[in-house]
């Protein structure tokens, strides 16, 4: 604490007290979450003690461990260890946040906010912009750092020998697991349908926490918040189920997943640019809710954020707590699936020219299908096939050539 201080009380307090050499009360947490003490005296009390502890001092998580998966750098600090407590009179913001009563909350989604949002001492990897230079967009190391896998087979341990006589790689022991790129266990955002699933993977997080940003009168879920996200667009009466109906301003949505989880790579991936996210991080898991589009009266937040209003895990204060739910995903979800199993359907239809006007969007090619062949007869042909694809295997292609492409065909099946 320092000697010299400029005078800043906490909110709380009835009178500015200076405090022998201290221009502030002194704020701690000792005998906070005693029993034996029991709760803090409220701090207007005349005979209360000047250290007396409303809140405790937040966490100042160093993980001083191997890393569980990659998504714990969101609590590795930006500067080293002997300048994180360093005081800075000038800046003082510019290091380890000890949030006051009168300070505001932490806003994550503002590139052209100031550095001390939403922790100083951590890297803001949830500010991502469109425009170049607007933002540092560190949500991308996410793609290329990872862990050792816990699971057998998902590397191949290399010869020690063999490996630390190489100069011309980088597998040198005791970095000489070469990795698979395919993890088993993992589960797709994109492929979840039931509730239980979801809560199963966040540790069954009450059912009735979090907030209707679409309508502040009524509660809304996480699941609810993470079902609209990855649908992308409002529904009127909010029903998860339903989709808008087909109009001129929809006619882009056909879909209840307009607004998959991907890469930040995958965020251009969209048919037009009007599909396109505000920002990379939108379509990764640091997406914000509710998303610009949606709108809402809460400043935004990452999705998978936590929110707590208690002292012992208040999340404006305590970075561990914000982001404990996000964190967790590192190596429990993916965004895509290697496995996929596939239906081919072959019907015959008539084709027309499209009426006029033509809406290219609806039928680029100019021309509408019309009724299937034998259809008056009752004689229609349909061929099907059900087919299990294996992506993790390699294959190669050339336009017109087979090659090995069914070596990632596990399973084939001609139905009719």
């Amino acid at each position: 604490e320092p000697a010299v201080k400029p005078l800043t009380n906490d909110s709380d307090q009835v009178t500015s007290v200076s405090v022998g050499p201290f221009d502030r009360k002194l704020k701690h947490s000792l005998g906070y979450l005693n029993e034996g003490y029991g709760a803090p005296r409220p701090s207007t009390d005349p005979n209360g003690m000047a250290g007396y502890a409303r809140r405790p001092f937040p966490w100042l998580t160093w993980l001083n461990r191997p890393y569980t998966n990659a998504l714990e750098l969101l609590y590795v600090p930006i500067m080293s260890s002997s300048r994180l407590l360093a005081y800075d009179e000038a800046n003082y913001y510019a290091g380890y946040r000890i949030v006051r009563e009168s300070d505001t909350d932490p806003k994550t989604y503002a590139p052209t906010g100031p550095v001390d949002v939403p922790f100083p001492h951590l890297a803001n990897f949830f500010q991502s912009s469109k425009t170049a230079g607007n933002a540092p967009e560190f949500h991308r190391i996410f793609e290329f750092v990872r862990v050792h896998s816990p699971f057998v087979g998902a590397e191949t341990q290399a010869n020690v020998a063999t490996a630390a006589g190489g100069t011309n790689h980088r597998y040198n022991p005791p970095h000489h697991h070469i990795p698979r790129y395919r993890e088993p266990g993992r589960i797709n955002l994109n492929t979840i349908y039931s509730e239980d699933v979801f809560r199963g993977l966040l540790n069954l997080p009450d059912r009735s926490s979090g907030l209707n940003l679409e309508d502040p009168a009524a509660t809304q879920t996480l699941w609810d918040a993470f079902v609209a996200s990855r649908r992308g667009y409002g529904v009127p009466g909010g029903t998860l189920a339903d989709m808008v109906a087909l109009d001129t301003t929809t006619k882009h949505l056909p879909t209840r997943f307009a607004t998959p989880f991907r890469s930040f790579a995958g965020a251009r991936l969209v048919p037009i640019s009007d599909l396109e996210p505000r920002s990379e991080a939108d379509a990764t898991i640091f997406r914000a809710y509710p998303p610009q589009t949606l709108g809402g009266p809460q400043p935004e937040r990452p999705l998978f954020s936590t929110d707590s209003p208690y002292n012992f895990n208040h999340t404006d204060r305590n970075p561990f707590f914000r982001y404990q739910s996000l964190a967790r995903l590192g190596n429990l979800v993916t965004t895509r699936s290697n496995v996929n199993a596939v239906w081919i359907t072959v019907g015959y239809f008539e084709v027309t020219p499209a009426p006029s006007p033509v809406d290219t969007n609806i039928y680029p090619d100019g021309y509408r299908l019309g009724k299937e062949l034998g259809q008056d007869m009752g004689e229609s042909q349909r061929h099907r096939a059900f087919f299990i694809l294996d992506r993790s295997i390699p294959v190669g292609f050339r336009r017109g050539k087979t090659l090995n492409t069914e070596n990632a065909i596990l399973v084939k099946r001609f139905i009719e």
